[in-house]
């Protein structure tokens, strides 16, 4: 069922189905053979799935971090860069918009 999703599997396999439907999946091995612990790895996490707008995603991560132990100092931290790289994504998407479309809709 298509609408982006977390889930970590106890084959050790995250599997990760986006809003297209389409299914990533990602090898517990491949995220164990980081070199980033735990910790780093979640707060990367929150961030990216703020950034990514996954609601799913980021409540088990948040979950995650909790479970492990992150401060909620370090959590809002986390959410801050989140947000800015959403944000900053966002407005770049405007900016392109406005060159592309914009001057179509001018000939009109």
């Amino acid at each position: 069922m298509p609408g982006a999703t977390c889930n970590r599997e106890k084959s050790g396999f995250s599997l990760i189905v986006g809003k297209t439907g389409r299914i990533v999946i990602l090898a517990e091995q491949q995220r164990n053979n980081m070199e980033l612990d735990e910790k780093t790895i979640e707060l990367i996490a929150l961030g990216a799935s703020i950034g990514a707008n996954c609601q799913p995603c980021l409540k088990h991560h948040l979950g995650q971090a909790r479970r492990i132990g992150i401060g909620e100092d370090e959590i809002e931290q986390a959410v801050k860069v989140g947000k800015m790289v959403r944000n900053g994504a966002a407005s770049q998407m405007d900016q392109l918009l406005s060159n592309v479309i914009q001057p179509e809709l001018q000939l009109v």
